[in-house]
């Protein structure tokens, strides 16, 4: 059902406020010192990749 009348699930939900928020060359560095580290970090969230550390 499509409408004002559709409740929020966990299926339906859209996240719109990131989870983390992280620096585009320390992900980076993340993911080349440890992928599976990285991956679990990472990985099934919400992420705002920014450029330089202005966050």
């Amino acid at each position: 059902m499509v409408g004002n009348n559709v409740q929020p699930t966990e299926q339906n939900s859209v996240l719109t406020t990131p989870e983390l928020q992280v620096d585009a060359a320390k992900l980076m560095s993340d993911y080349q010192d440890n992928e599976i580290n990285a991956d679990s970090h990472y990985k099934n969230k919400f992420v705002k990749v920014v450029m330089g550390h202005d966050y």
